[in-house]
């Protein structure tokens, strides 16, 4: 199996990544606490909960990759 080595990152592309973490952390414990739960989102429906997630997780990766 061949290991894919992350790509080297600018000092500002770090500081984006290293301050999303915790929002990048809190995305993902919110998706595994839905996921986890017994409704799997049913409450709000599942069309709307996913179009919240992925709007979360966007939010989350364009912090992480310095995008405005």
């Amino acid at each position: 199996m061949k290991t894919q080595h992350a790509p080297m990152l600018t000092i500002r592309q770090e500081t984006a990544l290293i301050a999303a973490a915790p929002d990048l952390l809190a995305a993902l414990e919110m998706i595994l606490k839905a996921h986890q739960s017994g409704n799997n989102g049913a409450y709000m429906g599942e069309a709307v909960l996913c179009r919240y997630f992925e709007g979360m997780a966007q939010d989350v990766i364009n912090k992480a990759k310095g995008v405005l």
